[in-house]
């Protein structure tokens, strides 16, 4: 009902009785503001829809479980959750360990194991174990070599693996290094609701001690 015919209804049932000056003075105060305060309100919602900053789709590979190699995770302008290349940042990192000759080999095993779900070149590897002190490049090292063992037993129980179940993989992986429960894995992460035996993948990593 418009409020023109509120107000033809609202005179038919006082038309017996003498309505009171001041219902008639808000009454047109009503009549004469409301239509053109809605039209207001509607434009005003309409101009901040033209003005809101356009949001590009986010890539599906950019949406894992633990950032790439050489990344770190951000907030865009819109408030999302972004892996940020750290050479995009320029932040000066310090180069601690100087790795030795066995290490530097091992690391470019597990750069071949996962090159074809990271494609972060060797040097961004090896720069990330030089970043760390002594120590802690050993045991970042140690952690990735057990992962890569999870990963390729999992390759091994699924021949022809296509490339999109493969990250999938790299990234359950990487996520169950992150939550103890495999609910909490899959709230964080729905995609990874399309890999096949995703409960074995992460019960594979818990059982190898991370």
């Amino acid at each position: 009902m418009k409020w023109d015919d509120l107000g033809k209804h609202a005179a038919q049932e006082f038309s017996r009785r003498e309505l009171p000056p001041g219902f008639l003075k808000v009454w047109d105060l009503l009549r004469s503001s409301l239509p053109p305060l809605c039209r207001k309100v509607e434009e005003g919602l309409s101009l901040l829809s033209s003005c809101r900053l356009p949001m590009r789709e986010l890539e599906g590979n950019r949406r894992t479980a633990g950032p790439p190699i050489g990344s770190v995770a951000g907030v865009d302008q819109h408030g999302r959750s972004i892996y940020v290349d750290l050479d995009r940042l320029n932040v000066k990192r310090e180069l601690k360990t100087e790795l030795t000759p066995g290490q530097i080999e091992r690391i470019e095993a597990l750069h071949n194991i996962f090159g074809d779900v990271d494609p972060s070149p060797i040097i961004d590897w090896l720069n990330e174990f030089r970043y760390e002190i002594p120590v802690h490049a050993e045991d970042e090292l140690r952690l990735w070599e057990r992962l890569g063992r999870v990963y390729q037993d999992e390759l091994s129980d699924r021949p022809g693996m296509p490339p999109d179940e493969r990250s999938l993989l790299y990234n359950a992986i990487l996520g169950a290094l992150n939550f103890t429960e495999l609910g909490e894995l899959l709230s964080a992460s729905p995609l990874l609701k399309r890999l096949p035996n995703l409960e074995r993948v992460f019960y594979r990593v818990k059982s190898d001690g991370l």
